[in-house]
């Protein structure tokens, strides 16, 4: 983010109104599908069923509602301020000024400082929704030991029904088979 210059930039940079809505639209993919409450349009309206359904933590949600409304009355005076659509938090001290007393906010460095904190939980809540999955090998999945070859045969077709497959004996055939395959040890 800093090296592609959008370290003050509220929609795109990290912590920005982009995350906020990728965290919410990542969970109108994966679950949408069943729950038709998730295919709605507005962010606002989604994030608290996404609490209802115990998807996210309620503390979760009321910090990202917290935050998406700053942001957005951020970004509303940044382009009232300057006439024009921008996303930049501004460099001079008479911008910050106007932007700060538009907000209500005493001073520029009251408003950073609540932009700063809000911006943080967005990057903490998308880094840990898009976090790729931690491996650890005393916790290893029973998917990932049968894959492995380290299950019996009763324990693989106990993981796979875990799993919801509805032949799990000829799942059990077909990962050994593949699993022993020359396109999978190359």
């Amino acid at each position: 983010v800093n090296r592609k210059g959008l370290a003050d930039n509220i929609k795109l940079g990290s912590g920005g109104i982009r995350e906020v809505e990728f965290i919410v639209q990542a969970f109108q993919l994966v679950r949408g599908g069943q729950e038709a409450a998730l295919r709605e349009p507005h962010l606002l309206s989604v994030l608290p069923r996404l609490e209802q359904r115990g998807i996210l933590a309620s503390h979760t949600v009321a910090r990202l509602m917290d935050a998406y409304r700053l942001l957005r009355r951020v970004e509303n005076r940044l382009q009232q301020v300057r006439d024009m659509q921008t996303h930049e938090l501004p460099t001079d001290p008479l911008t910050q000024a106007r932007i700060a007393y538009g907000m209500g906010v005493p001073g520029w460095t009251d408003l950073w400082h609540m932009l700063e904190q809000r911006r943080r939980w967005i990057a903490e809540e998308f880094a840990e929704v898009f976090a790729a999955p931690q491996s650890d090998d005393a916790d290893t999945s029973a998917l990932d030991r049968l894959w492995q070859g380290l299950l019996s045969e009763a324990e693989a077709q106990s993981a796979l029904t875990e799993a919801g497959y509805a032949n799990p004996d000829g799942a059990v055939a077909s990962i050994a088979g593949l699993r022993h395959s020359a396109m999978a040890r190359t």
